[in-house]
């Protein structure tokens, strides 16, 4: 899984930016006067750009968590893409011309779990090094915050409350996702390897100077000896077995030395 992010770093740093965007337009907005304010109300027009950016950067989600992913999806993105993308569909009016606060507080929950998720799997990726898990910690227990708020959230008529909550949890992600990215792209700069493989063994050398026991000397010619012999063993059972014809000519006398 963290492969493939590592591969799909730069659709990260998109998304997130997308994100941050998104998080911009929900935070704040400009008033008829020029001045810039805490967004209280949203213009159909407004709607519209915001389920595009979600849109947006919920395929980026997707292919960051599924492109070139030889190792294995990243689920938790996954599924945090496609609830930012139904999130999209549900501003630009493809579930029909209203919207309710509970449907997209269910998908807000269903992003925070995942980014909860992502967090932890980012955790056990780090394994003994120590240096990011308290970063990666954090930001998992403060996304599993924003999905329990978003879960017992309740609007409350004329406060608008919901539309900063929503703001400040989409930048919340845009700045996880954006360091991830970074981390994962310059993995030195973190302290953290991305290499699931163990680190390669050093290449066995064989040291001129040192020269052999006497004991080590003594085995090898034993070992020598019986390779030898058994050798010779096994060529004279196959002459025999064989009747291999004598290579003394013929009429020629033996002579016995007593």
């Amino acid at each position: 899984m963290i492969q493939t992010l590592v591969r799909n770093w730069g659709l990260l740093v998109l998304c997130a930016v997308l994100e941050a965007l998104l998080s911009a337009n929900y935070l704040v907005m400009q008033e008829r006067d020029g001045h810039w304010a805490l967004r209280s109300y949203a213009l159909p027009g407004t709607v519209t750009f915001l389920g595009q950016l979600a849109l947006a950067a919920g395929f980026l989600a997707l292919g960051a968590s599924l492109w070139r992913s030889v190792r294995g999806r990243c689920w938790p993105l996954l599924i945090n893409g496609l609830a930012l993308g139904a999130m999209g569909l549900l501003f630009l009016g493809a579930f029909g011309p209203r919207v309710s606060f509970r449907s997209i507080a269910g998908l807000l929950v269903v992003m925070a779990a995942s980014l909860c998720l992502l967090a932890v799997s980012t955790v056990r990726a780090l394994g003994h090094r120590t240096r990011n898990r308290w970063i990666a910690g954090t930001a998992g227990l403060l996304a599993f915050a924003f999905a329990l708020v978003f879960a017992w959230m309740q609007p409350q008529p004329g406060t608008h409350s919901e539309i900063l909550w929503i703001g400040a949890y989409l930048g919340f992600q845009s700045l996880c996702l954006l360091g991830l990215a970074l981390r994962l792209h310059m993995p030195e700069a973190g302290g953290w390897s991305t290499s699931t493989r163990p680190p390669a063994l050093p290449h066995p050398t064989l040291s001129p100077a040192s020269p052999a026991s006497p004991k080590t000397s003594s085995r090898i010619i034993r070992s020598v000896a019986a390779f030898r012999y058994s050798s010779s063993a096994a060529c004279s059972s196959w002459y025999s077995g064989h009747n291999v014809p004598s290579t003394k000519p013929r009429g020629a006398r033996t002579t016995t030395v007593v």
